[in-house]
């Protein structure tokens, strides 16, 4: 019996554990919610829509993972911790292509603040995504298919703006677009 209750958690242990970080109760910021964190979540939609938007016009890729409930730890790898006020200016710096290799991988943004640049994300166990689409709309995909995060990708080919959330890809085409899909999409 205890055998095969260990060869069920081996054999289903990426299910279990996408359904043990979708339920994951922990508040995101703080149990209370005040003016002061409604400030600040509103701040952390407007950089992050007004960086998206710079790097869209110079056709510069970046990928943006908000950690929401689930802990995104056991799926990134590869990190540089940063810990980090958001600011559009400091995304964009870590995206363009001026010398650093900070621009590969993942910016990681937990608790409103930039925690890891240069992170790697899970690929998607099935690709459901057109031929359109590069590595980073699948890397979004993939750890929005683990966890409850929001991905904003920018597309480095088209420029385009998307946001991966629960396996799904949406694209948006200005800054205001983005940030009312954000204040949707975010606890």
């Amino acid at each position: 019996l205890a055998l095969s209750f260990v060869s069920f958690l081996l054999l289903f242990s990426h299910e279990i554990k996408r359904v043990l970080s979708i339920f994951d109760i922990r508040p995101r910021w703080h149990p209370n919610v005040t003016e002061d964190l409604k400030d600040q979540q509103n701040e952390l939609r407007q950089e992050l829509s007004y960086a998206a938007e710079s790097l869209s016009k110079k056709k510069e890729g970046a990928l943006l993972v908000i950690q929401q409930r689930a802990d995104l730890s056991d799926f990134l790898s590869g990190g540089v911790v940063i810990d980090s006020q958001v600011k559009a200016s400091l995304i964009h710096a870590i995206f363009c292509h001026n010398g650093n290799d900070f621009h590969d991988g993942a910016v990681v943004i937990r608790e409103g603040r930039i925690w890891q640049a240069k992170a790697f994300l899970p690929m998607p166990h099935s690709i459901k995504l057109s031929q359109q689409y590069g590595t980073r709309h699948l890397a979004a995909v993939g750890i929005t298919d683990h966890t409850d995060a929001v991905v904003i990708v920018v597309s480095e080919e088209r420029g385009t703006i998307s946001i991966a959330y629960a396996g799904q890809l949406t694209e948006f085409y200005d800054r205001r677009s983005l940030e009312s899909a954000l204040e949707d999409h975010l606890i």
